[in-house]
């Protein structure tokens, strides 16, 4: 055993070069914060994975940076077992038929509420089988930490409700982290609205036409990424040319090609509010949105729901606003208001540091980990 501990991604990473999704971000912070309390952690992915992001967003080279090791598909496993002491595993989806050895130390990740993610995008037979490859790795869980004290809460009736016994305490809470990263806005009279981040089956919220609203009844430049295209589905080129058709006709909404977590956070930066807007169903209640989190770590205040724990946290901070349902008239009502307040967009801005350094530290989030190695 070298003591090592290995933090699987099922995809692409942060410093790739290519776009990633929230599970890479959440290894990232993971990986960071753990390597800042000084134990040896390397992100793990399988080479497949990679390769079909890549595949997807037509790239033929990505950087590999030194936290992130891609193993072959066939030897991946093995890996995990013999070349590192602990296992965090945010997700089961990635290895869905994982037989850990009995020295491996595996603690188990609620990163998001899959079973409830993927009940809106599977029949309930196969739903029912994704239950069960999710019950067979955390059967043999050591340890278990969540994505925020909902997702911990969600993690312990999950436990309970599979007769997990062998696992008696409650998820530890540890935040989506990440690097602070803030450029200000350019010292100009345009107010800078941005929207990021990929479709997901499961949030019915801001399309092309909804922003295409806000840009007719607000003073404002849009800054939209991502908006058409989902992470892992096949995305529907009768929406993107609809995105198009809509996009001619408005001047004002500028629209950015997917791209690299990098480039995503500098746009978010340069803009005074973030929208992370969308009706209320049973995911989204558990979610703990990482547009949001990524957008307050660049200094953006936000604009989300109540009825979240991002929303409430928001609150306590003073680091944005929130609604309590989703309408295009209460978005556009909220905007008008935040856009002729300069003093208060101000103030939230500047909590959005208060924000970071309470929930979202790389080191003081992973040190809830350190009990379990």
């Amino acid at each position: 055993m070298t003591g090592r501990v290995a933090v699987f991604c099922n995809g692409i990473v942060p410093g790739s070069g290519v776009p990633n999704g929230a599970q890479g971000l959440r290894a990232r912070g993971l990986q960071l914060g753990l390597s800042q309390l000084g134990i040896d952690v390397d992100i793990v992915s399988k080479a497949g994975a990679v390769h079909l992001q890549l595949k997807k967003w037509d790239k033929d080279f990505v950087a590999i940076p030194e936290y992130w090791r891609i193993l072959p598909d066939d030897i991946c496993e093995q890996k995990l077992n013999t070349d590192y002491e602990t296992l965090i595993l945010p997700n089961w989806a990635g290895l869905p038929d994982f037989q850990k050895n009995d020295s491996l130390n595996l603690i188990y990740d609620f990163f998001s509420p899959t079973i409830v993610e993927h009940s809106f995008i599977v029949d309930e037979e196969s739903l029912k089988k994704r239950k069960q490859k999710k019950i067979s790795i955390l059967n043999q869980t050591d340890h278990v930490i969540a994505n925020g004290d909902g997702r911990a809460d969600y993690g312990q009736s999950f436990l309970a409700d599979a007769g997990l016994n062998h696992i008696s305490t409650r998820p530890a809470s540890v935040r989506m982290a990440m690097e602070r990263f803030n450029q200000a806005p350019p010292d100009d009279d345009i107010f800078r609205i941005f929207v990021g981040g990929f479709d997901q089956a499961w949030t019915k919220g801001l399309d092309i036409h909804a922003l295409a609203a806000i840009a007719r009844e607000v003073r404002c430049e849009i800054h939209a990424i991502g908006l058409g295209y989902h992470l892992h589905n096949s995305n529907n080129s009768a929406q993107i040319s609809e995105m198009g058709k809509v996009l001619r006709d408005c001047p004002n909404i500028i629209y950015y090609p997917v791209s690299s977590f990098e480039k995503y956070r500098e746009i978010n930066a340069r803009c005074h509010v973030a929208l992370d807007v969308y009706e209320r169903n049973r995911e989204r209640e558990l979610c703990y949105s990482t547009r949001a989190i990524s957008s307050l770590a660049s200094g953006c205040p936000v604009v989300t729901m109540d009825f979240t724990e991002v929303g409430k946290l928001v609150v306590a901070t003073s680091a944005g606003w929130v609604l309590d349902e989703y309408s295009e008239k209460k978005v556009i009502d909220i905007l008008n208001k935040i856009s002729s307040d300069t003093s208060d967009l101000k103030y939230k801005r500047n909590n959005t540091e208060n924000f970071y350094s309470k929930y979202c530290t790389p080191a003081n989030e992973a040190k809830h980990i350190l009990e379990f190695l």
